[in-house]
């Protein structure tokens, strides 16, 4: 869904993907900090967790957590396409869809191997650790996933139950000249940049 409303564009050819900072943190499934040990769960949790260790290394390989810098347009595409492909047309129900989803993306051959070795060893779990120290200091503290936030205001769990939904979200909170992609969702300023 986050996919296809980012990919949204209007007559003016700007997608909605333009006007969004968005971040994806991976929840955390495993024994809990420090180390995120899949191993110690039952056969369902186990898959989960180590499906949750790859797309945690994937967006950190991908879009720093430790930059503090907004990711970079091209690659929240690669990040929606990528989440897309394992938890929407996958379902999230192997590990063994998550690395031919990255190579969808857009990871080339060295960057999955990267994110393979990260979310098989010691990296994963500094990842995780980093996602829950900021779900546990967020305010208001994450209390479970997803934790969908527009404009720094948390949203209801099931939010969004459709696309349009979203992208109305996403026009809603933009303050700027609003591109097409909006239209149907807010009043057009474009009198406002003619003048």
């Amino acid at each position: 869904m986050l996919h296809e409303a980012l990919n949204k564009a209007g007559s003016d050819g700007v997608a909605l993907n333009a006007i969004t900072d968005w971040r994806w943190w991976p929840m955390p499934k495993g024994d809990g900090p420090p180390s995120y040990d899949c191993s110690k769960l039952a056969p369902a949790d186990h898959e989960y967790c180590l499906i949750d260790r790859f797309e945690a290394c994937a967006v950190d390989a991908i879009c720093p957590y430790s930059s503090g810098a907004p990711c970079a347009l091209p690659a929240q595409l690669m990040l929606s396409s990528f989440a897309n492909c394992l938890e929407a047309t996958h379902g999230c129900d192997s590990i063994d869809d998550a690395a031919p989803c990255a190579k969808t993306a857009g990871l080339d051959a060295a960057a999955v191997a990267a994110v393979q070795k990260c979310a098989a060893g010691d990296g994963a779990a500094a990842v995780m650790n980093h996602i829950y120290s900021v779900a546990n200091t967020s305010t208001p503290v994450v209390t479970g996933f997803p934790d969908i936030r527009i404009d720094n205001k948390t949203t209801p769990h099931a939010f969004p139950s459709f696309v349009e939904e979203l992208e109305r979200a996403i026009c809603g909170a933009y303050s700027g000249t609003h591109p097409k992609a909006c239209g149907p969702y807010v009043e057009h300023d474009t009198a406002a940049a003619a003048m």
